[in-house]
């Protein structure tokens, strides 16, 4: 039996402390420095810090079909409307808006999906139609429900297209759809829209040149201080009059309501910082080109961070922005870029999870948390079928999270793929097979943060499994799921590794799966290289192998931390 050592004691043996962890950090190393399996490069302050809690639990929703098999989830705005594209009963693609349902009367979305009269459609989902063709797909969507896309014409040709409920009947109706045509050429695609309905994408501006980013300044007509023009055509060439060309060779894929722009320009991600030349505080130049060399002076490159191509794909309200920089070019790596006023780049590599080859970066909200996915097998990032090779990731306050370790409700989904687009809210969105059968269908589906369990519960529960040198197989167990009240303490003890906790007094767990309940004991030795502090027990049972611990000293953990005691081990920590 371990000899109980005094605070005193123990404060002498762990003098080398600099300073004792907050409670957000403990959990921070627990959970990610295990995941990783390597220690934390950061805690918070920089470029992915900032935002976000990485306790918090995630329920996933399918958001189902257009009553075809597939669907997939592009843009999610603040108020959760999701932006993607569908499979119709008839198999078409078809661009959707699906807009959640305020159930509560709080003035906040939250029923996702609903099947009133059982024909297999998502009534929420809106199918926006198309440019008289007969596909469309949705990319982004603005705080005002306007959708921005790309639709097949009548004539069989891609334009950028735009999208607005006008008459507010939760349906599209003729007239909804705004063919933004083009800078001259055959082509455009639309991929993104900020609070002001500028639209960003790219377009051919005659059938042999290559494509150019573009920009849509909307005009406002009727001075009511609303955007309602997108497209112009004075002089009848046939090119939009409001679309500019913005000087580069590749594409823009996101906006900000500053005006800046970000995409890829070559092989080179880029950002364009607007001027403001009338001085009425809202911009309104996005090329300048002084000398004349065909180069935009408003242009800003990223560069590649010592890689062959980079590529910008979001941007958030602060600026910062999220991409790839690839050598070779599957070889993708996520990045956070910010520009200062002067124009300085500063690169952050937010880093590739371990057995994976390469990861990519998707979307970035205003808390810099970033989501995208990881890929195997030499950045074959799509094999049979329709099965990727490819994981969710979330990167925040500098660390790698495998976002499945965060859910606690899957949806009926066998795994998750690919995130796509987060919130200021937290809400992610994605896309995953129904089934572990590469070639079932796809479905969109929406991640949901458990706020109401990371906001009041005073236990939060990580179950953490060895797999070995890379030790990510984690999974969330919800703070709800545990609380209760009881005599007496409860040890909770993972059936697979024989990890475990005990639980506060005044506790009794609803136990998950995979988990059996018993009496906690103290009786027996824990590993002998493991400190004991006042306040703790930790105990190794002879039958189990539990290691029981009540966590109320931070410091202790970091000692468990630095000693690699919590391999195998299940961890609550009471809050402050």
């Amino acid at each position: 039996m371990h000899q109980r050592r005094s605070r005193r004691e123990e404060s002498a043996s762990r003098s080398n402390r600099l300073r004792r962890l907050t409670f957000e950090e403990v959990e921070q190393r627990i959970v990610l420095s295990h995941k990783t399996g390597h220690e934390p490069p950061g805690q918070g302050g920089g470029p992915g810090g900032g935002g976000g809690d990485t306790g918090t639990i995630y329920t996933v929703v399918d958001l189902g079909t257009l009553g075809g098999n597939d669907s997939d989830a592009r843009d999610i705005n603040d108020a959760g409307q999701v932006v993607g594209t569908s499979r119709t009963t008839g198999g078409e693609r078809r661009a959707f808006l699906n807009v959640p349902q305020d159930t509560n009367g709080d003035g906040q979305g939250d029923l996702w999906f609903a099947d009133n009269d059982g024909d297999g459609i998502n009534d929420l989902m809106i199918d926006l139609g198309t440019l008289g063709g007969d596909s469309s797909d949705a990319a982004s969507v603005n705080g005002l429900g306007q959708v921005v896309g790309t639709s097949k014409t009548s004539s069989g040709a891609s334009h950028a297209f735009l999208w607005e409920d006008q008459n507010g009947n939760g349906q599209s109706d003729a007239g909804e759809m705004i063919d933004l045509g083009t800078l001259g050429g055959p082509t455009s695609f639309a991929s993104g829209i900020n609070a002001f309905g500028q639209v960003v994408g790219a377009a051919e501006s005659s059938e042999a040149a290559p494509w150019r980013a573009f920009l849509i300044n909307p005009e406002d007509t009727d001075g009511d201080g609303a955007p309602d023009r997108w497209f112009r055509d004075a002089d009848g060439d046939g090119a939009n009059d409001l679309m500019i060309d913005l000087g580069t060779l590749g594409g823009a894929s996101g906006i900000n309501a500053s005006g800046q722009v970000v995409g890829s320009a070559g092989s080179r991600a880029f950002l364009i910082n607007p001027e403001d030349t009338d001085g009425d505080g809202a911009p309104d130049t996005w090329f300048r080109d002084d000398n004349t060399d065909g180069i935009n002076d408003l242009m800003i490159d990223l560069g590649t961070l010592g890689r062959l191509v980079s590529g910008a794909t979001a941007i958030n309200e602060n600026g910062q922005i999220t991409g790839r920089s690839a050598d070779p070019i599957f070889d993708s790596h996520p990045v956070i870029w910010e520009v200062d006023a002067a124009g300085n780049v500063t690169a952050t590599e937010l880093g590739v999870p371990k057995g994976f080859e390469g990861a990519s970066a998707g979307d970035i909200n205003d808390a810099a948390q970033v989501v995208g996915y990881a890929g195997k097998n030499s950045g074959a990032f799509f094999s049979a079928c329709k099965k990727h090779n490819e994981e969710p990731y979330l990167w925040q306050n500098g660390e790698i999270i495998r976002f499945e370790a965060l859910v606690s409700d899957m949806g009926g989904f066998g795994d998750l793929d690919v995130l796509s687009g987060i919130n200021n809210s937290g809400q992610i969105i994605g896309t995953e097979l129904l089934t572990n059968n590469p070639c079932d269908p796809i479905h969109a589906f929406i991640a949901l943060p458990d706020t109401s369990s990371s906001a009041s519960a005073s236990l939060s529960s990580l179950t953490a499994e060895s797999t070995g040198s890379n030790r990510d197989s984690f999974q969330m167990v919800s703070a709800e799921q545990l609380a209760g009240t009881s005599a007496g303490p409860i040890s909770v003890i993972d059936t697979a590794s024989q990890g475990g906790f005990t639980l506060p007094e005044q506790t009794t767990p609803t136990v998950p799966a995979g988990h059996r309940a018993e009496p906690a004991t103290s009786q027996s030795p824990g590993p002998a290289s493991a400190p004991v502090a006042d306040n703790h027990r930790h105990t190794d049972s002879p039958d189990s192998g539990a290691l029981d611990l009540a966590l109320a000293d931070f410091d202790f953990v970091d000692s468990l931390l630095d000693g690699g005691h919590l391999e195998d081990l299940t961890v609550a920590l009471a809050s402050r």
